[in-house]
């Protein structure tokens, strides 16, 4: 098995990322009118998720910033981008929390939707920091794919859904199954589409 924790990307592979991210986007439908009580239906009371490498908890003020924010279109993303995001990386120097952060970097999840209707792409991030040993999300918001691109290249690869992102020959998409290491309470391996 190959060590995929804290691999920087080379160019190629961050073009062959945004491509599979425009090409293999999940279908998105808007659940419905932000309310506190849509919130609560969609992340429960403790507000946890399981993710590929470990369970995050949402953080408090995550439900106003969704909503002040004029974001109330896309709080749907962001329980799938959590729980199945087309690729992770790391980030260095991403703190929005007024609690000390527990390391030097934030973990950034990533993952590519289609308006139902099929109008267009959106580019969907949550940032994690772990604060108090919970990992916890500060950030969720769409970003444009300049933005996407610049995370995934100053950041370091910690989990990627499908080895065809990163390259296309057979070595790399057959036979070879990466695993992620650290950063949570489980382990991932690379899946095939």
């Amino acid at each position: 098995m190959i060590d995929i924790f804290g691999i920087e990307l080379t160019k190629e592979q961050i073009n062959n990322v945004l491509l599979y991210l425009e090409q293999h986007p999940e279908t998105y439908i808007h659940p419905g009118t932000l309310t506190e009580e849509l919130w609560e239906k969609e992340f429960g009371l403790d507000k946890q998720i399981q993710t590929p490498i470990g369970i995050v908890k949402l953080g408090n003020n995550q439900f106003a910033k969704m909503y002040n924010k004029g974001r109330n279109s896309k709080f749907g993303m962001i329980k799938p981008t959590l729980q199945t995001p087309d690729i992770i990386v790391t980030s260095e120097g991403i703190s929005k929390t007024e609690k000390p952060v527990e390391r030097n970097y934030s973990y950034i999840y990533i993952k590519s939707f289609i308006g139902h209707n099929g109008e267009r792409i959106y580019y969907f991030a949550s940032v994690t920091n772990l604060i108090d040993g919970i990992e916890i999300s500060i950030s969720n918001q769409e970003k444009k794919p300049n933005k996407i691109m610049n995370l995934i290249k100053s950041g370091k690869l910690v989990y990627i859904k499908s080895a065809t992102m990163l390259s296309t020959p057979a070595s790399i998409a057959h036979g070879s199954q990466p695993t992620v290491r650290g950063g949570g309470t489980s382990t991932a391996n690379i899946t095939k589409n």
